[in-house]
């Protein structure tokens, strides 16, 4: 009995020995001729090609120390430091592109709008309702998460070739390379309901209830709730027209000029016509607020009189994007900066995490 024990540990030994062997026999692969250098941390793989551009592939689910929000919005340190480049605002909640493609959210998360998807990483540009966002990838497909009323996040299987979004307030919208537009949701105003024989479309952008489209020759189209008729184009704005931007009930446009006219109900936005903006090359509009990014990097405003809006936009210089949302505005300068103005901005967009946020809380 004795013997058979001492037998029995012998090859209990042997085969421990045996696997801390074998578990250390792969010799590593020292070759100098390797072209393709990848950095690895808890989050990303960055390959750096000869090309310089970098190639980011989410690798695992691990939540990284410097996470904003959920284990996907990250700003990952060995990305060459990613910048904000883009954002768009929600009721109470932001979203930011990064120059790695990556999206970062904060805010109010009661329907989950601030998590965004891992699948978000080759972001080319987003748009928000007030609970739900759209996220443009670079192949052209888009990701939607946030609140799911009315399937306004269920992208439709198969979409592709996208080259714009727009989110509404229960519906999104997607305008395709062919410049076809694409549209799910809440359809009982009629706002995802796309017009048949409709020409080839440049631009779209969504109000509350309704749907805004910018044809080819610069004319616009739209469909959804259209209160009083306050969405027909007056006769003071000026055809072709060069961009269009909308919210709740009104819709803001740069004509050809290079100015900016706005029109719709006033309550929502004061976006009465102003000659003195001048070489707009973007716009956007809110609540209480239409913002004009002017070719110098200086910022135009369309009312604004409520919280210090307009105060605060005309001294922002070297801006490269702007956003508005429910009496707040925000600007992205070249280096990343991101400012934020207006109200509750203090208690809503406070970031921690982010070394170039600037907040001012607006006087009302």
């Amino acid at each position: 009995m004795r013997k058979n024990m001492i037998i029995l540990a012998m090859v209990i030994v042997m085969l421990f020995l045996g696997c801390t062997i074998s578990g250390n026999d792969t010799v590593p692969d020292n070759d100098a001729s390797t072209e393709i250098s990848e950095t690895t941390n808890t989050d990303t793989t960055v390959k750096n090609d000869t090309t310089g551009k970098n190639d980011v592939t989410d690798i695992d689910n691990e939540t990284p120390e410097n996470d904003v929000e959920s284990g996907n919005n990250s700003i990952n340190e060995n990305d060459e430091t990613p910048k904000i480049v883009s954002i768009a605002f929600g009721i109470e909640h932001i979203v930011a592109v990064l120059s790695n493609g990556k999206v970062i959210a904060w805010g109010d998360n009661s329907v989950g709008q601030c998590d965004v998807p891992a699948e978000a990483n080759r972001t080319i540009a987003v748009a928000s309702g007030p609970f739900h966002n759209l996220a443009l990838q670079e192949e052209g497909t888009v990701i939607a998460w946030g609140g799911e009323s009315f399937d306004k996040c269920k992208v439709p299987p198969g979409l592709k070739d996208v080259i714009a979004v727009a989110a509404g307030d229960y519906h999104s919208v997607a305008l395709k390379s062919d410049g076809t537009v694409v549209a799910w949701g809440d359809y009982t105003s009629g706002q995802s309901i796309v017009p048949e024989n409709m020409p080839y479309i440049t631009a779209i952008a969504t109000g509350a209830s309704h749907t805004v489209a910018l044809t080819k020759s610069g004319e616009v189209v739209f469909w959804g709730y259209n209160p009083d008729s306050d969405l027909e184009v007056p006769p003071h704005v000026k055809m072709p027209l060069k961009q269009i931007a909308s919210h709740y009930y009104h819709i803001i446009a740069v004509q050809e000029d290079g100015t900016v006219v706005g029109w719709g109900r006033p309550e929502f936005s004061e976006n009465m016509p102003n000659g003195d903006l001048m070489d707009v090359v973007y716009i956007s509009t809110g609540t209480g607020l239409s913002l004009a990014l002017k070719k110098d990097g200086t910022v135009g405003v369309l009312g604004g009189s409520s919280y210090e809006l307009a105060e605060y936009a005309k001294q922002l210089k070297d801006i490269k994007y702007v956003a508005v949302g429910f009496f707040v505005g925000g600007a992205v300068k070249e280096d990343g900066t991101l400012y934020i103005w207006g109200k509750n901005v203090e208690k809503i967009y406070k970031n921690d995490k982010l070394d170039k946020l600037i907040l001012y809380e607006g006087k009302d």
